[in-house]
């Protein structure tokens, strides 16, 4: 099983030393393409099919990083 990787993906891992060879970990490969994961969540989302966890700082929502 193996995942093809985009031209930004596969140079940011290599540039990190990631290895699909050396990783503890194999990966895996879906039945849908990768520009097609927004829309899926989406759907899932709108049909309550799935729950988003609650807001760990409810109160620092819509909060833009400030220095000032």
């Amino acid at each position: 099983m193996s995942v093809e990787l985009s031209g930004d993906v596969q140079s940011k891992a290599k540039k990190s030393g990631f290895n699909n060879q050396e990783s503890k970990f194999p990966l895996k490969q879906y039945s849908f393409r990768d520009d097609q994961v927004v829309t899926i969540f989406h759907l899932l989302h709108k049909g309550n099919k799935m729950k988003l966890p609650d807001s760990r700082c409810p109160n620092e929502i819509g909060r833009m990083n400030d220095p000032k």
